[in-house]
């Protein structure tokens, strides 16, 4: 498992260079590195060899004298010292500590060697004409090794946190040639959660916008390498029995409906949070409709695409008009309130520090019946006159 676990990690290796004076003119450059990747799954390798199809890195190692360092027989011979650092909270691990260590030895270059993380695996003896061979591969005994292999099995990935990777290339005396490192951050996230505009079907009086260029917005953990898109439909309640049925309809963004989600970013964009509805591309929002909408969050991971979905928003647009006109009603229910109850137990309700500060009433009903503004008016002369009384004012919550 230890292995295991070193093979997933390893790939941000780094190779270098070989031979006294031959060897000092070697070095070893960056070809590709997919940073993308968020998530590393062990079900992406080969627990018996470590041997990987998913391309991570490409190295090249090369002489800056070619025409006299790449000619057989001249015994060119590299060794490579790597050690893995790790901090991984979820492990108890908060600063970097050494995981694994170990020798690479190189040798029979003959060109220019490119090398990639799908060439290798412990049992890897020849990369080209070059002879290659692992030594002296350790754990450090100082790690707590058992709580790190729980995660990953468990789990089946590398957990969240950053590796380093130390690899220094020493000619055949054992001296330092050249050397090179990297740290991979490495943060697949958990969780995803709408903010605005919107919110329940029951709260779309509260939440009503007026703009028709709102810009959605949510919150989610730390991504290393993520994408995000909004989708938006129309929500008619006499057309659609949920949310989830709107939001899987005809879309309004994006307009082009072979698109599933509108991705306003490049991929890889890290931890945007918020997405403004266009101005071109996409239908316009139209007052007095309600709309559904939803993010998705695409990543890269080892065994291919991962999309994660929020939950479904939905948002009403009004006029300025509506929304005054909304106000206004709800001050009137709210002075008919106070005629019902009086005035100084509406104040003990709804003033400040009062139980229901900040509450406005959106429905009535009287003995079970929903009932308006004017069905109450009378009940409300009725207790001005001295004909009916409140005995009781009662306050749940359901």
């Amino acid at each position: 498992m230890l292995r295991i676990i070193f093979l997933i990690i390893i790939l941000s290796l780094n190779f270098s260079r070989s031979n006294v004076d031959c060897e000092n003119t070697y070095r070893i450059t960056e070809s590709y590195f997919n940073e993308n990747i968020v998530g590393y799954y062990i079900a992406a390798f080969d627990l018996a060899t470590g041997t990987s199809n998913v391309l991570m890195f490409d190295y090249m190692i090369d002489s800056t004298n070619p025409s006299e360092c790449y000619l057989p027989g001249d015994n060119i011979e590299l060794s490579i010292d790597f050690s893995v650092e790790v901090q991984i909270p979820e492990a108890g691990i908060q600063s970097y500590s050494r995981l694994s260590s170990g020798l690479i030895k190189i040798n029979n270059i003959l060109g220019p060697m490119n090398f990639r993380n799908t060439d290798l695996n412990l049992s890897t003896s020849s990369i080209g004409s070059a002879n290659v061979e692992v030594e002296d591969f350790k754990i450090d005994k100082d790690l707590n090794i058992e709580q790190l292999s729980s995660i990953v099995l468990q789990s089946g990935k590398i957990p969240n946190g950053s590796y380093k990777f130390v690899f220094n290339l020493l000619n055949s005396e054992g001296s330092y040639i050249d050397g090179t490192s990297r740290i991979i951050d490495v943060y697949q996230p958990s969780y995803l959660e709408l903010v605005s505009p919107g919110g329940e079907v029951s709260d779309t009086l509260e939440t009503a916008i007026f703009t028709s260029l709102p810009v959605f917005s949510w919150n989610s953990d730390f991504c290393s390498s993520c994408n995000y898109g909004v989708r938006v439909s129309e929500y008619n309640p006499r057309d659609h029995s949920s949310l989830s049925e709107a939001i899987n309809d005809v879309s309004v963004l994006p307009l082009d409906q072979s698109q599933d989600f509108y991705y306003p970013y490049s991929s890889g964009r890290n931890n945007v949070n918020v997405i403004p509805y266009p101005v071109t591309n996409a239908a316009d929002l139209e007052m007095g409709k309600l709309y559904a909408w939803q993010v998705k969050r695409v990543y890269e991971t080892t065994i291919g695409e991962s999309s994660d979905f929020s939950p479904v928003f939905v948002f009403k647009l009004v006029s300025p008009d509506e929304i005054a006109s909304i106000v206004s009603n709800e001050i009137d229910v709210l002075e008919l309130i106070k005629e019902l109850v009086g005035e100084s137990k509406y104040n003990q309700l709804f003033g400040a520090g009062g139980q229901l500060e900040g509450y406005f009433v959106y429905s009535m009903t009287l003995n079970g019946n929903e009932v308006d503004e004017e069905g109450l008016r009378p009940i409300t002369k009725d207790i001005s006159d001295g004909k009916r009384a409140i005995l009781e004012t009662k306050i749940s919550s359901e």
